[in-house]
């Protein structure tokens, strides 16, 4: 999850606990002159009820029938039938109607800050050759003046909101008639219907928050397009049970940014996208993100000569003794990765490991080991220690060689998968195919060398890079193909259906944990073939 997104969560939550406030403080206000008046209508109906009880308590239905009879025209005299009541009850709708116009004030105030900080966020991308021009909250709120399309505002219908308060109103009094109520419970129902507008308030904060942190987001995508940068975007669900099926189906589909997403309830341009189907907007909670593939030379932007040649990601390896120790100092890394080594060795604890792999690439560490997560979590243990830290390596050296989008659809790394029936493995979706772990890998062990590691981590390449119509074996097959690398060599026992992809796998893993000459010079050849590729669609 990206800065931007962790800031917007936190102030969603302000936002929500504000309105509660609002709404809390409403009632003790409203509800006083309410309750008055319906304490003075008790002794009228305090008979009829005590009668209906004590007929109730006998079983005569006859008994029963008349008391009940008694009981429901009295309420209704003092209640939905009694112009004294209609008067207050009009009073109070207006009163909670107001209460709403200050909540949607106190909402509409937010979204140029939520959508400001999630337009800038793309500032955050590292792309060669490219500035993004920030914009400030007050320019965005200028601009907001005449550009009604900018924010995801909501403006309330007094008219219709005070006569929908009076029919929850009346609603209410009729369901405590029906059930028999006394006044004090009968009063009591006016919390229900400040209720429901407190809910309807909430769940406006959190759409309006989606709708304005997402469209501060395309509207940067389509300025950094407009300007060069090749790029498409993708879906990012908040995965939990409270995601929709249809949005969960979503998670990490890439389209073009002025493209839109399809499902089942039609075309969404992005999550909380005010003119898309209700089902598919109301308290959505998901998130877009850029998956940046380069930036095109114009002669407003870069040099040319930065585009002539490709220069490929140099690896450097550690001591250059063939003799293989697996220490990640000894892989073959970019520079940059190998820069970081200093701060990956100071991570030592599953919590640390979990915090830097969420904070600095999107993807989650869990484990099949319940005390690793709790009370362990903590702990230098340290086959966990070097684990973790061959993973962290190895993430870096590809995000650093083939770019932040290089294991786009890694999602989560599983320690300790007592149920995998293999060392290792990356789980995706084949053509057609809906696999609920695709996007993982897991390990089955502590103790795997950087080779199985990276190796996993190429399949994860694999499918973060295939286009459109592949998957991650026929993707490989294709990259295998046009680098006329077929030779390379796979595991012993690998698949004839997979065979393609076990060769690509096994070349990075060599290639990158031992140097393998023919490993390396394949890595370069894929790397090479992604810049091709985005040259293709500038």
């Amino acid at each position: 999850m990206d800065k931007a997104r962790k800031w917007t969560d936190k102030e969603l939550q302000q936002m929500e606990k504000h309105v509660s406030k609002i709404y809390n403080e409403a009632y003790d206000d409203i509800s006083k002159k309410w309750d008055e008046f319906m304490k003075s209508h008790k002794p009228k109906l305090d008979k009829a009820y005590d009668d209906l009880q004590a007929a109730l308590k006998s079983g005569d239905s006859k008994a029963i029938s008349d008391a009940r009879a008694v009981y429901n025209r009295t309420a209704q005299n003092i209640t939905i039938n009694n112009q004294r009541f209609k008067e207050m009850r009009d009073e109070v709708a207006a009163k909670i109607s107001h209460v709403n116009e200050v909540a949607v004030d106190y909402l509409n105030g937010n979204l140029p800050n939520i959508y400001t900080v999630n337009y800038n966020a793309f500032g955050d991308e590292k792309i060669s050759g490219y500035n993004f021009s920030l914009v400030n909250e007050e320019a965005v709120k200028e601009l907001a003046t005449t550009d009604k399309t900018l924010l995801p505002t909501k403006k309330l219908d007094p008219k219709k909101d005070i006569a929908w308060n009076e029919k929850q109103i009346n609603s209410q009094m009729l369901q405590g008639i029906l059930q028999g109520e006394n006044i004090p419970k009968m009063a009591d129902r006016l919390r229900t219907v400040v209720g429901m507008n407190k809910t309807s308030a909430i769940r406006n904060a959190r759409t309006m928050t989606t709708a304005a942190e997402n469209k501060g987001r395309q509207d940067s995508f389509k300025k950094a397009e407009s300007d060069g940068v090749i790029m498409t975007r993708e879906w990012v669900t908040t995965r939990d049970d409270r995601t929709r099926a249809w949005h969960a189906d979503l998670d990490h589909v890439a389209v073009a940014i002025d493209e839109p997403w399809v499902n089942e309830y039609g075309e969404i341009m992005f999550p909380g996208d005010p003119a898309a189907d209700p089902a598919n907007v109301y308290n959505c909670r998901c998130s877009i993100r850029a998956r940046v593939q380069g930036f095109k030379w114009n002669k407003e932007n870069v040099p040319k000569d930065e585009f002539d040649e490709f220069e490929p990601t140099k690896l450097i390896g550690g001591s250059g003794n063939s003799e293989v120790t697996d220490n990640i100092r000894d892989y073959y890394l970019p520079e940059a990765t190998r820069d970081k080594l200093n701060s990956i060795e100071k991570l030592q604890t599953y919590d640390e490991f979990s915090s830097y792999l969420a904070d600095n690439y999107g993807i989650e560490l869990d484990t099949g080991l319940e005390r690793l997560k709790g009370e362990l979590s903590g702990k230098v243990i340290p086959a966990v220690k070097d684990e973790c830290q061959k993973i962290v390596t190895a993430v870096d050296a590809y995000v650093e060689t083939f770019g932040d989008d290089a294991l786009s659809s890694l999602k989560k790394v599983y320690l300790y998968d007592e149920n995998l029936d293999t060392r290792a493995a990356y789980f995706f979706n084949r053509i057609g195919e809906h696999d609920p772990l695709s996007g993982e890998i897991h390990f089955s062990q502590w103790g795997d060398d950087g080779r199985t590691i990276f190796h996993e981590l190429a399949h994860a390449f694999q499918d973060s890079h295939k286009g459109h119509g592949e998957d991650a074996i026929t993707y490989s097959e294709r990259v295998v193909k046009e680098l006329k690398a077929e030779g390379l060599k796979a595991y012993t026992g690998a698949k004839s259906d997979v065979y393609a992809a076990e060769q690509f796998a096994d070349a990075f893993g060599f290639g990158f944990s031992r140097g393998s000459k023919s490993g390396l010079d394949f890595i370069k050849g894929v790397e090479q073939l992604e810049y091709k590729k985005r040259l293709r669609k500038k």
